[in-house]
């Protein structure tokens, strides 16, 4: 039980940590930002895309320190787990719909990153 806490608060530390780095644009020493509209482009993905993934990490954290603390191991699903439990709360489909395009956001981040990394 308490492995598996410490891995969910561990978990949501990373979350939180992805949304911060979103949030105050730090993913921008990674990366070197071209100018103009471009760079608009690619700030706006990676502020959109490190906040979805630090926020799906998050639902994954909770599921996992829910199944720690009620000792249900089914509890802990992992990510196809916790995006299925967001469909049944009030508006769900939308907060998924959000997610999803904010992930889609990532990846797209993801192939600027590799072509534009700062090495």
């Amino acid at each position: 039980m308490i492995v598996l806490l410490a891995g969910g608060l561990l978990v949501l530390a990373i979350g939180v940590y992805f949304v911060r780095k979103g949030a105050l644009q730090k993913f921008t020493a990674d990366i070197s930002v071209p100018s103009g509209s471009a760079g608009k482009v690619v700030l706006g993905l990676g502020i959109v895309g490190y906040v979805a993934k630090g926020i799906v990490l998050g639902v994954v954290a909770v599921l996992i320190v829910v199944a720690a603390i009620t000792l249900d191991p089914s509890q802990s699903t992992g990510l196809d787990g916790a995006l299925r439990s967001l469909v049944a709360l009030p508006f769900g489909g939308l907060i998924l719909s959000a997610l999803g395009a904010g992930l889609i956001a990532y990846g797209l981040y993801c192939f600027v990153r590799a072509w534009r990394a700062r090495l």
